[in-house]
Order: C-alpha cells, then sequence, then structure tokens
C-alpha cells in the first residue's frame, strides 16, 4: 500500500531524473510543466506494467528507494523549495538584525567588528556577516574607519549604530 506521501517522492523521483535525461540530451528547461507531468505520467505507467510482469502471487510489494536529486537540479520543485526555505527562514533573519542592530547601539561609540558580534551572539561569523551587511545597507549601521582585530589577528572595520552622529564614531570627522 502506497500513501500519498510515497507518491509523492515518487514522481518528484521521476521528475528529476526526466529532468536530468532531458538536460543530457540537450534541452535546456524548456519544457512546460504539462509536458514534464506527461512524461512521470508515462514512466509510472512503465513501471507499473514492468512491476506487474514481473510479480508473482505472494510476493510483497518492491518500492525503489528515492533517488536524491543532484545538487546542481534546478529544475521548478528546486526553486520552490529554495524559495520555501527563504520564505521560512525571513523571521529569523529580521529578528536576528534586530538583536545585532539594538546590541551594537548598546555599544556606543566603541562599536563592534563582526567577529565581537559574532562572539556575542554564539554564531558562526558566516551567520552574521548577512545581516550586518543587510543592517548597514538599509542604514541602520554605519562602517566606520575604525579597525580592530580578530581573534584570527586580523583587522576588522567596526560598525556602530546610524543614530550616532558622525563625529562621535568618527573620532571627530
Amino acid at each position: 500500500m502506497t500513501t500519498p506521501n510515497d507518491e509523492h517522492r515518487r514522481r518528484e523521483r521521476l521528475r528529476c531524473l526526466i529532468a536530468k535525461h532531458w538536460r543530457e540530451q540537450g534541452r535546456r528547461n524548456d519544457w512546460t510543466d504539462a509536458e514534464i507531468e506527461q512524461a512521470i505520467d508515462a514512466a509510472i505507467e512503465r513501471e507499473n506494467a514492468r512491476h506487474s510482469a514481473t510479480s508473482r502471487p505472494g510476493r510483497t510489494e518492491h518500492t525503489t528507494p528515492p533517488v536524491q536529486a543532484t545538487m546542481f537540479d534546478a529544475d521548478e520543485a528546486t526553486r520552490r523549495t529554495r524559495q520555501d526555505a527563504a520564505e521560512n527562514a525571513r523571521p529569523k533573519q529580521s529578528s536576528r538584525r534586530d538583536a545585532i542592530e539594538l546590541w551594537v547601539a548598546s555599544k556606543g561609540d566603541t562599536g563592534a567588528t563582526r567577529d565581537e558580534i559574532s562572539i556575542a551572539f554564539s554564531l558562526p561569523i558566516q551567520s552574521v556577516c548577512s545581516p550586518v551587511r543587510d543592517l548597514v545597507r538599509t542604514g541602520r549601521l554605519r562602517n566606520t574607519r575604525h579597525k580592530r582585530p580578530t581573534r584570527q589577528g586580523e583587522l576588522a572595520t567596526v560598525v556602530v549604530s546610524a543614530l550616532l552622529p558622525r563625529e562621535s564614531s568618527e573620532g571627530g570627522k
């Protein structure tokens, strides 16, 4: 007995395999959803016919394990998955940006480097750089001309709240 989830996985597996095969034949995402659905239906019919021809009474149903899509398979399902993941991450990103902005503002003229923010929030540096870049881009934080050493000993730019007057954060300039 197959569940709707099993059937969905089967269709997605076939969608990836068909798209990969078409790309190998030189087609570059020039197919419609209707074409791919028709190809999936035909593949399911062939699989079912093959299964019924090889099945014997008393045998349990054998299902093919799902196949992992290639990392570079950019079909419609992959795009939708990426869009859904981005939508789900937005609330976390905005609350992280808000928390970083408040924390940097609490530092006053001293400001903070991305490395210091990473330490304060116990986050990897790559989880800090994007929110800080967005805050600078939107004008909520400002890069200064000051630099401080990171844990690795390299100099990093200090960011301050955009609410501070430029003179205090720029050392009189």
